[in-house]
């Protein structure tokens, strides 16, 4: 990251009062997406950014905000100094259930407003249909059922080495970036 960041001030130089610089880092160019995982990044400028918002292909009119502010010290380190008064709190993320897209390619595109300049960013990923074995992590874990739910999934008759679940429910955690058991039945 840090080598990508100092690479980004070399290309840039020494930025223009008239510059927004918008890194997407999730998802990736070119990568693949299923279930829930993050949209994320960071945005600085020497106006302050007042919104952050993406759209999916060629949706334009369906705008979503991003939450924008975010601590991200790594890009402090090396834009604070570049004129960039806010560059520590310039991260954007949010949770996004990506099997809301159909299967296939896709694009978005994410947009950084201050009072007077405009940045775009647009990124292509794929979506893939949920694979079970990427949940199974060890081989005497099993279970009957998948059903995802609005912010995570329920798996039905799990049974976790010697311990038989009828069903457990998991939502995902944007403190510590991973799915939780919120209730076992």
């Amino acid at each position: 990251m840090i080598k990508y960041l100092a690479l980004l001030v070399l290309l840039f130089g020494t930025a223009q009062a008239d510059t927004i610089i918008l890194q997407v880092e999730s998802p990736l160019n070119g990568s693949t997406k299923q279930g829930v995982s993050v949209i994320q990044g960071w945005a600085v400028s020497h106006e302050p950014i007042e919104l952050i918002e993406y759209y999916i292909d060629d949706q334009e009119d369906v705008r979503n905000v991003l939450p924008y502010g975010g601590s991200r010290l790594d890009v402090a380190n090396h834009f604070e100094d570049e004129g960039f008064p806010h560059a520590g709190d310039s991260g954007f993320s949010t949770t996004f259930y990506w099997g809301l897209l159909e299967v296939g390619e896709h694009t978005m595109t994410v947009i950084a407003h201050t009072e007077t300049l405009i940045r775009e960013q647009t990124v292509e990923f794929e979506v893939v249909a949920f694979d079970e074995g990427r949940w199974k992590k060890e081989a005497n874990t099993t279970w009957t059922r998948y059903k995802p739910t609005n912010q995570g999934f329920i798996l039905y008759d799990l049974i976790l080495g010697k311990e038989f679940y009828p069903q457990v429910e998991f939502k995902w955690s944007n403190g510590s970036q991973k799915f939780e058991i919120i209730g076992i039945k």
